[in-house]
Parts: structure tokens; sequence; C-alpha cells
């Protein structure tokens, strides 16, 4: 607990001390995104790809959204923020189209603002008439702490108009079944941090297998996060996972490249015989523990 204050009390200052220098970053166009694919877990199809925001500072290069964005979001210019970061995703995508290239993009959505009529409001006059399906809303598991119903009427009410959510950082902490069942959310994404060790780690195994079978019962779809070997995609394809994203893929890249990522990509997803696939599925049969 006392960590956990000390590390407020820093966020605290930032945000006292630096707010004004990111209204300048959104004003001077220093606010950059940089985009990582997320391809079908069985065929390696590329289907979408994340949104990433980076600050790139005059002088310290770029600044990993970490030592930023938390501050950023207790203060009165998160809303702004979100609406700068979403109107750049649209930017890029008209530069993708142009390119040749159509891939619907995520980004990340605070959740505070998700509780803001007047945000939730913008968000439709931004998109105006274009398609919303082109642009997803990734909401972090912890959204659903603010048991507000007014976050939960803006996000079905989005919903309705077509905008698709995808619930991030499942695992991470803040879990519960009841909240996933509570939020009108089509795509769930496991958290790295369960992810990452399936191969070696039983119990995350477990984890990993239980939440794609509920997800599926509930009929929404999965997006394993931290896939960063062939191994984890290939047991991952044995639970029956949709998508996967992770350096095993594709790192984060400039949006200004990922065009020509599209283009030069070919889905090389592992190879696995039906007698592995079944042997992979048995090794962690819940009959087995």
């Amino acid at each position: 607990m006392a960590g956990e204050r000390h590390s407020q009390g820093r966020l605290g200052r930032f945000s006292r001390w630096n707010v004004l220098r990111i209204r300048r970053a959104i004003d001077a166009g220093q606010l950059v995104l940089h985009c990582q694919p997320t391809v079908a877990c069985q065929t390696g199809e590329l289907l979408a790809a994340e949104t990433l925001v980076r600050w790139q500072h005059p002088t310290r290069g770029l600044v990993p959204p970490g030592e930023w964005v938390p501050a950023l979001e207790t203060t009165r210019l998160c809303g702004e923020f979100n609406l700068h970061v979403l109107a750049l995703a649209i930017r890029h995508q008209d530069a993708f189209a142009v390119a040749g290239v159509r891939m619907p993009l995520t980004v990340n959505v605070t959740p505070s603002c998700l509780a803001n009529d007047d945000f939730c409001a913008a968000v439709v006059d931004l998109f105006g008439d274009r398609p919303v399906e082109d642009v997803r809303l990734e909401i972090t598991e912890r959204t659903t702490d603010i048991n507000t119903e007014g976050l939960r009427s803006n996000i079905e009410e989005l919903a309705r108009r077509g905008f698709h959510f995808l619930l991030d950082d499942f695992g991470s902490g803040y879990s519960s079944l009841v909240r996933l069942a509570n939020l009108p959310v089509g795509t769930l994404k496991i958290d790295g941090s369960l992810v990452s060790d399936i191969t070696w780690r039983r119990a995350h195994a477990l984890i990993v297998d239980t939440v794609i079978r509920l997800t599926h019962d509930l009929r929404q779809d999965v997006v394993a996060e931290g896939v960063e070997d062939s191994g984890t995609w290939l047991l991952l394809q044995a639970l029956g996972c949709d998508v996967i994203q992770g350096y095993q893929v594709a790192r984060p890249m400039p949006a200004e490249q990922f065009p020509a990522f599209v283009q030069a990509y070919r889905p090389a997803p592992p190879e696995i015989g039906e007698r592995r696939r079944l042997d992979n599925r048995r090794r962690f049969d819940r009959r087995s523990v």
C-alpha cells in the first residue's frame, strides 16, 4: 500500500507539472500512433491492428504511454486526448485506404471518458457518416471498476450505433466473470501476463482454457495477447483461441509503415497435425488435473 501511495503521488506531481506540455504536444502533432497487427489463430490471416499512442518528444524521443497516460487520465484534458487519438486513427485509416489497405483499427478509450455523456456524443459526431466498424473501441478491464449506470448506458448506446467494443487486459488483476457478462462487448482480450507462459505453467494454461470456453459460450471472440513464440501459438490453436497478438506475429510499428507490412505479409501459422493438436489438448484436460 505504501508503494501504491508513492506511485499515485508521483503521478499527481506529473499531472500538475506536465499537463500543459501534453496539451502543447497535441497541438504540435507530437502524439503519434504505432500499429500492432492481430491475426486469426488457426490460419494466421491478418484481421486488424491495435493502435498504440506514443509521444514523439522533441528531446527525449519516443516516450511510452506508461510514463504519462495514467496521469493524464485524472485531468480535464483526458477527453480531448481520447478524441485526438481517435481522430488520428481515422486519419491513418483514410491514408491506408489510399495505399490500397482496408483494415479495422482498435483504439484504447479511457474509462472515465466513457462515463461522460458529452464525450460519447463527441465520438458519434467525430465519426459522422463514416462506417463505425472501421474503428473499434478497446476498454481496459478496469473500466468495469467504474460501476455507474451512466457508463453502462453509454457503452450500450454506442454499441447500438454499431460500435464494436473489446474488453482489454482480462486477467491482469481486475477480472470478474460478472463484469464480463454485464458489458456489451463483442471481444475479450486475455492479458499477456496469463498467455506468455501457458506452455510451461499448467495453471495458467487451464485458466486460459476456461476463459476461452466461457467467452465462446457467451458468443464472444477471444484475443490472446503476448504471443511471443510458436509454441504458445500452437497451444492456443489447440485450445480453440480465435485471434492472437504479439511479437511472434509483429512488434508495434509506426502507423506509416503499416500499409507496407500488410502488403508484404504472408500468413505463417505453426504447422500442427491433428494428432499433435489432440495431444496438446489432452495435456491440459481438466480430467488429468
